[in-house]
């Protein structure tokens, strides 16, 4: 996604070069001639890719997904680039742009309590305030945020346009309204022949699910397995 953002506004040819065996883009104006390396941070495997660069900066995009120790590991690597009789290297770092998560995620207590002293933590103000950014670039202008809101649940707003960060829904039922004595069957189900099987399927990368079952006359979800 990054880089279709990427070539959107610095074109192959027009703006540089694009190697796409390598996903490096050589952006080239005036006496400047820039390598920007796109590059995966998934998962902590990626920290030995990490270590083995050398460049002056870097940009983490959606930050809040990758690991504490990859940005660890590549804040290391920056201002490390500079050719052998090229000017010095003056101006490196970190940067990163993100949506919030959930105040269980790593990088809450790092940025609203272990924020180190060499680094600044930018608050995006809220879609719905007078200070709201980049309105002039959404369709609807401040009214995208008003039809962004509707339908959503509270804390969705709160987490996608307020731009703060959400209570962890960890340990706690998909469906709130849920009561076992209620919803969970005292005895067996028995499936009805006659009737078609309903199949549900919800693949992810942590782990899948997989139901089966029928509605009943009654309009209720008689889940079998």
């Amino acid at each position: 996604t990054t880089i279709a953002s990427w070539n959107y506004w610095f074109k192959d040819v027009q703006a540089g070069t694009w190697r796409a065996t390598d996903s490096k883009f050589t952006l080239r104006f005036n006496d400047v001639e820039c390598e920007v390396l796109f590059r995966p941070l998934d998962t902590p495997d990626d920290v030995e890719r990490v270590l083995s660069l050398e460049v002056t900066f870097a940009i983490l995009d959606e930050f809040v997904n990758i690991p504490l120790q990859i940005v660890d590991a590549l804040s290391s690597r920056v201002g490390r680039y500079k050719m052998p009789d090229g000017v010095p290297v003056t101006n490196y770092g970190v940067w990163g742009s993100s949506n919030p998560s959930t105040e269980d995620n790593q990088w809450y207590a790092y940025l609203h309590e272990n924020l180190p002293e060499n680094a600044t933590y930018f608050h995006q103000p809220s879609g719905f305030s007078e200070d709201a950014e980049n309105l002039e670039h959404l369709p609807g202008g401040r009214a995208y945020y008003v039809n962004q809101a509707k339908g959503k649940s509270l804390a969705w707003i709160k987490q996608f346009i307020d731009a703060e960060w959400g209570f962890s829904a960890a340990g706690k039922p998909v469906i709130g309204t849920f009561n076992a004595d209620m919803h969970v069957a005292k005895s067996p189900l028995l499936y009805d022949k006659n009737a078609p099987l309903v199949i549900g399927f919800d693949p992810g990368l942590a782990g899948s699910a997989f139901i089966l079952g029928q509605e009943d006359l009654h309009g209720r979800l008689q889940v079998y397995g």
